[in-house]
């Protein structure tokens, strides 16, 4: 990061040189420099912050053991004692931790950062074929 900051110093230097000269040309095209700089520094920065974001994925997907069950656990949790279950579904999806909730009777459960194809699906066709089947039609007549 040194290096950059240098060279930003380096142009704003050339810039106060070339306005004494009053070179306008010369001053938009080193302010044109410092802009692509700003940007390259706001870039370099932003995958600083990717590179740790995938270092402590890879250090968690290490971790993760998933269960028979459909649910997956932290190897270092379970040595721990602790039995905290995660959503498989919002890890292979989005690569979040999020704790595992059971669901009630037929509904699946809901979760805020899944998309809304996940929210609680109620499996409505055993309904529909029970109302309408023709059995049950002849059972009302």
């Amino acid at each position: 990061m040194g290096t950059i900051m240098d060279v930003y110093q380096l142009v704003r230097d050339l810039i106060d040189e070339a306005k004494k000269e009053k070179n306008l040309e010369m001053v938009d095209q080193l302010i044109a420099i410092k802009l692509a700089l700003s940007e390259m520094q706001d870039e370099n920065n932003d995958l600083k912050r990717r590179i740790t974001e995938l270092e402590q994925a890879s250090i968690t997907e290490e971790d993760l053991e998933l269960q028979s069950q459909g649910y997956y656990i932290k190897k270092s949790e379970k040595e721990e004692g602790k039995n905290i279950k995660y959503c498989a579904a919002c890890w292979q999806n989005t690569k979040k931790l999020m704790p595992y909730i059971p669901s009630i009777g037929r509904a699946f459960p809901s979760y805020g950062s899944m998309p809304s194809t996940f929210k609680y699906r109620v499996p409505v066709i055993r309904f529909f074929l029970l109302e309408f089947s023709p059995v049950r039609q002849n059972a009302i007549k």
